[in-house]
């Protein structure tokens, strides 16, 4: 989906009031996608506020112009463009402070504001920021050590990926300048090394990707609910989406027949109503790239998709707030306590699964024993429970009134499980395995395994 890339290549400027010089300090383009909002809601502020972005990309790149030319001059501007400079900057500080005033509506209060102003630039500077929020959050004196290190360790694998990532793209760029010089010799063949860089890139990408996946799962392990919910409002907005929210309504505790058909209905709505947007939306991305376009129409078409994709998320952000309300107070704070990238598989998967690779030592083992027991009988408990309710559906129908509570009946009982399963893995993960092999469990867990 192109609305995440849409939303965080917004150029939007904001002024912090507590920067002591006049006009404040700015914020980068770049900074807000360290902003943490809902996507949804950062999308529509960004279209909300599409000519007061267009005004500020337009004085920023004033400023870095008069910047620029002082530079190359190798001192101060002359009086002329000292004072087209000072116009410019007057009027980016007074569109910022407007912005400003917008995001702290949204609850973004002062010192988010100045964490994300000083946050230090460099790669993968969005994911930094959310493991700086893992590592700075308030955790008891059991997961609190374990979790720091597992995040220092997480981010710094992640990293040396991105570096190998990042050389292979320098490398496919530099073949693709050389493609382009006028000597070059027409290659018609495939060219084997390009093909072999896009394989070894797309392994990283899968690799770092399952990295953060096996992260964040064991976040959801270790960190009780309330710690959780903490942290996921301290997300950048890019990692604020929760992963298939439909499908984890469905597995809510405490969940009713009317509220299952509500969720359903909802889910459908949505997609219904979204197909010929995203079908015009792949469409238009094609298109944008035809290089027999001219300026103007690749910008009229770039107006559209982003104006198409505008309509796709006030849909989604429209049906999310719908589905909240459907939603008990209790089962909307379960709902928010689920991290990002996680799935309900994953809350679904077995112990032995889980831990499978795993080197336990005999100590180990033997602690789990009991704990596998418990958990075992519970399982034979509910897959009985699970048997049964399949055998009724089966002999009902799927057009059977009663369908729907059987439906809703087989989603309690998985609903029970997760929350068993849950407590049975924190207890693993914090009480019986050492951080070594937690570290070792998300970073080179063989992909198989997941």
């Amino acid at each position: 989906m192109r609305t995440l890339a849409l939303a965080s290549a917004v150029v939007i400027l904001l002024v912090l009031p507590a920067a002591a010089e006049e006009g404040g300090t700015i914020l980068r383009p770049e900074d807000l996608e360290l902003v943490p909002m809902e996507h949804t809601s950062f999308g529509l502020l960004r279209f909300e506020h599409r000519r007061l972005v267009h005004t500020l990309e337009h004085r920023h790149d004033v400023l870095r112009e008069f910047d620029g030319e002082r530079d190359e001059a190798g001192g101060k501007p002359g009086a002329w463009r000292q004072a087209e400079r000072e116009v410019a900057a007057k009027a980016l500080a007074e569109a910022s402070r407007k912005l400003e005033a917008v995001l702290r509506a949204r609850g973004i209060d002062d010192r988010t504001l100045i964490d994300i102003a000083t946050f230090p630039d460099g790669p993968m500077r969005v994911e930094r920021y959310a493991f700086a929020a893992v590592r700075t959050l308030p955790m008891g004196e059991q997961e609190g050590p374990l979790v720091r290190e597992v995040a220092a360790a997480t981010l710094g694998a992640l990293l040396a990926l991105d570096v190998r990532i990042r050389a292979l793209d320098e490398a496919e760029e530099a073949h693709e300048e050389d493609e382009e010089r006028p000597e070059a010799a027409p290659d018609e063949a495939a060219n084997p090394e390009a093909e072999a860089r896009a394989r070894q890139r797309d392994a990283l990408e899968e690799q770092g990707e399952r990295i953060r996946r096996r992260f964040w799962q064991m976040l959801d392990y270790v960190l009780d609910d309330g710690r959780k919910r903490n942290l996921v409002n301290q997300l950048p907005h890019p990692l604020r989406e929760t992963e298939d929210v439909f499908d984890h309504a469905m597995h809510l505790p405490a969940l009713k027949i009317g509220q299952m058909a509500r969720i359903r209905a909802l889910e459908a709505e949505l997609y219904s109503e979204a197909g010929p947007d995203h079908a015009l939306a792949e469409r238009l991305e094609r298109k944008v790239h035809d290089p027999a376009l001219t300026d103007e129409q690749r910008e009229a078409l770039w107006m559209e998709l982003d104006t198409t994709w505008n309509r796709v998320v006030e849909r989604e952000h429209a049906t999310k707030q719908r589905l909240l309300r459907v939603l008990t107070d209790a089962q909307r704070q379960f709902l928010a306590a689920i991290p990002p990238r996680v799935s309900v598989d994953q809350r679904l998967a077995e112990p032995e699964v889980v831990l499978a690779g795993v080197a336990l030592t005999p100590a180990q083992t033997a602690k789990l024993v009991p704990l596998a027991k418990d958990l075992l009988a519970l399982r034979e408990q509910l897959d009985t429970q699970m048997e049964a309710l399949r055998t009724e559906m089966a002999d009902m129908g799927p057009d059977s009134p009663q369908m729907a509570g059987m439906e809703m009946r087989e989603a309690s009982v998985a609903g029970s499980l997760i929350r068993k399963t849950h407590d049975a893995m924190r207890t693993i993960f914090v009480d019986v395995m050492r951080p070594d092999q937690v570290i070792q469990w998300v970073i080179t867990r063989p992909a198989g395994d997941d």
